[in-house]
Formats: structure tokens, C-alpha cells, sequence
């Protein structure tokens, strides 16, 4: 699931860089990320060694997730989401930490999830630990499948 991974970059009003990962949603070049991480006036992915430009087009700060839309030509190859998970499964998330051009994977169990409804639950814990720069990276089942971020 790796090619569907990018590192996102913000910049800030001050000039300053924030890096976090984000994920293709669709085939549309939409990508899922924290919204904690885009905070600016300007916005880039890097996927494959290519930066394109994306804009802002959802964001719910509750939540903590905001959606981008890459300006590119072409579609992207991009990871399906459930909202089914199993307390014990294994995991695995990949992200770009320490704003490293390269990505890095990471194993780990479900710990514990609060479902609000059938499709969307408050919270998910992992065995993964936090790391900077992996803030949006996609937390995948071993079906390949985003249950988390």
C-alpha cells in the first residue's frame, strides 16, 4: 500500500514548514490527512519523487482529518477504508517521519476502539508508536484496508 502514501507539506503564514503523511482515497487524487498538519496558505504532496500542488477542500477539526485535492493529470492509485477493525488484529501504518523523503512501515496490534456508530468510531488505539512526521499516516488491517489514522 505504499504507492497510495504521500508526504504532505504545509507551509505557514511565518514561512514555516510543517511535514505529515497523507493517503490517496480515490481515484480522484483526493488524500486523507490530519488536519492538524495543514495549517497554511500553501500545500504539497510528494509522491514518487514528484511534488504536486493541493488544495484544501474538507476539513473537520473534531475529527482531526482533512481532505486535499492534488492538482495533477491522471488518476491515482489509491486505498480503500472500512470501519471494521478487531481488538488484537495486527496493523501496519507507513508514513514519512522526521521529514524524511522516505517512507518507513511500521507493525503493530489494535489495542482498543470506541464505535460511535457502524461506520465511524470516536477512537482507535494501536501499538504503533507516535512519531513525528507520521501525523495522517494511514493505519491499514492486514487486508490492506485504511481502519484508522
Amino acid at each position: 500500500m505504499a504507492h497510495c502514501v504521500v508526504k504532505v507539506v504545509a507551509q505557514t503564514q511565518e514561512s514555516r514548514y510543517y511535514c505529515g503523511t497523507g493517503v490517496y482515497i480515490s481515484e480522484d487524487n483526493d488524500v486523507l490527512t490530519s488536519a492538524h498538519v495543514i495549517d497554511s496558505l500553501h500545500v504539497w504532496v510528494y509522491h514518487n519523487g514528484v511534488i504536486y500542488h493541493a488544495e484544501e477542500t474538507f476539513r473537520d477539526n473534531m475529527l482531526d482529518i482533512c481532505i486535499l485535492k492534488v492538482k495533477k493529470q491522471g488518476t491515482s492509485q489509491y486505498a480503500a477504508m472500512t470501519p471494521h477493525c478487531i481488538l488484537g488484529q495486527q496493523c501496519y501504518s507507513i508514513g514519512y517521519p522526521h521529514e524524511s523523503n522516505n517512507s518507513t512501515c511500521k507493525v503493530g496490534a489494535i489495542l482498543a476502539k470506541n464505535e460511535a456508530s457502524n461506520e465511524l468510531f470516536d477512537y482507535m488505539a494501536v501499538s504503533i508508536l507516535p512519531e513525528r512526521g507520521m501525523s495522517g499516516s494511514p493505519v491499514f488491517n492486514l487486508d490492506n484496508k485504511i481502519v484508522g489514522m
